[in-house]
Formats: C-alpha cells, sequence, structure tokens
C-alpha cells in the first residue's frame, strides 16, 4: 500500500485495520451479546487475521474478489457490533 498511495495511504489502511479489529476485537470481549454474536466476532476477527497475515507475503489485495471476501468476513463481525450498539442507544 504505501508503495501505491505513499505514507499517508499507508498510515491510512494501517488505521483502517486498526480500527476494524478493535471493534472485533471489543464485541467478542462485550459480555452483553450472545455466544452466537461473539462466535461471529471472534470468527471475523480471526479471518481478518489470516487475510492480513497472507498479504504479508502474497499479493492477495491485487485481486477484487478477495477484498471483497475481506469486505464481507468484515461485514459479518461489524454488523454484530453495530447492532449491539444500537441495542444499547435504545435501552438508554
Amino acid at each position: 500500500v504505501a508503495a501505491i498511495a505513499g505514507i499517508p495511504g499507508a498510515i491510512f489502511f494501517a488505521g483502517i485495520w486498526l480500527a476494524v479489529l478493535h471493534f472485533l476485537w471489543h464485541g467478542y470481549r462485550n459480555t452483553r451479546f450472545s455466544q452466537n454474536d461473539r462466535a461471529l466476532c471472534i470468527a471475523a476477527f480471526l479471518g481478518a487475521g489470516a487475510f492480513l497475515i497472507t498479504s504479508m507475503i502474497e499479493a492477495t489485495f491485487a485481486d477484487e474478489e478477495v477484498r471483497e471476501v475481506l469486505m464481507f468476513v468484515w461485514a459479518v463481525g461489524l454488523a454484530v457490533v453495530y447492532k449491539g450498539s444500537s441495542k444499547r442507544s435504545q435501552t438508554a
């Protein structure tokens, strides 16, 4: 990413990854969520980690299809976090 977008692009890319992993990890750690919701969060966290690790040795993000699968994995976990945050705001 840094070779194509420069240092600001690499910082932005790393920030997106850190934000998503942060939300997925805290979604997994949140005891207010059901067991199934927490399982989806940790599955998305581990799936994103697998994508991140494979991208270190191969250009996995060069293909559009691979990026689309990653966005789906993120969406599964982040939907749980988003759904849980809307429930908390309704009860408050």
